[in-house]
């Protein structure tokens, strides 16, 4: 697990708050896909609602490698 650390809201209207990031690499008998799919019911549990992408989020959950795999499909984009 990374440290936590904080990002200027790149993109994102002007005021938005800055964003508080951290990694975490974890080892999953999962796919991808179904990796994503976890994550996005741990969002929605949090009161994530998938409106806009460039919208302020509850909570963001990313993977951002899996295994060095790459896919162009645009529900999961690697890496």
């Amino acid at each position: 697990v990374s440290p936590l650390y904080r990002t200027d809201a790149w993109g994102m209207p002007e005021g938005t708050a800055e964003f508080r990031n951290a990694v975490v690499s974890v080892d999953t008998r999962l796919s991808a896909a179904e990796l994503l799919a976890g994550l996005q019911r741990i969002e929605a549990s949090h009161g994530r609602v998938r409106t806009d992408h460039w919208t302020s989020r509850t909570l963001d959950l990313d993977i951002i490698d899996f295994d060095g795999q790459e896919s162009a499909d645009p529900d999961l984009t690697l890496p």
